[in-house]
């Protein structure tokens, strides 16, 4: 694999979108960040998802609002902390927009979402997210 050379923020105020074809590098792209977050905080902190994973979706379909409830549970300490999500291929879970324009508004989090679906070509992630990301959608891949 190779690292490419396109940075993300560490801290973004808005929903960071990675949004492309399958297999052209979104997870290994968030991967990098991750990893770089990691000498930068706690790795509580730092919650990856992905939501590709058969096992997520034994019981129908994955409440995204679990996956959070169930982390502030399990660390608590990380209520007035920064925390920072990334959720991949995001797009598998309908209503997925909702949860994470929610989460924008009401926690003290970095949001990072990946997407490899036709309905969620760049241009209408804005119109989804109601604002919470960069006026170009995110970034293609």
């Amino acid at each position: 694999m190779v690292e490419r050379n396109i940075p993300l923020p560490d801290k973004p105020s808005l929903t960071v979108s990675l949004i492309g074809a399958r297999r052209t590098g979104k997870t290994f792209l968030m991967f990098t960040h991750i990893r770089r977050m990691r000498q930068q905080c706690d790795n509580s902190q730092l919650i990856y998802i992905n939501l590709e994973d058969d096992r997520l979706w034994t019981f129908g379909q994955p409440d995204l609002a679990l996956f959070r409830d169930a982390y502030y549970e399990l660390w608590p300490q990380n209520l007035d902390r920064e925390v920072w999500f990334y959720f991949d291929e995001v797009q598998a879970v309908p209503g997925w927009e909702r949860f994470i324009r929610r989460m924008m508004d009401t926690q003290n989090c970095h949001i990072f979402v990946t997407g490899s679906s036709s309905s969620l070509m760049s241009r209408e992630i804005s119109t989804l997210l109601g604002g919470r990301t960069p006026q170009r959608g995110g970034l293609s891949l």
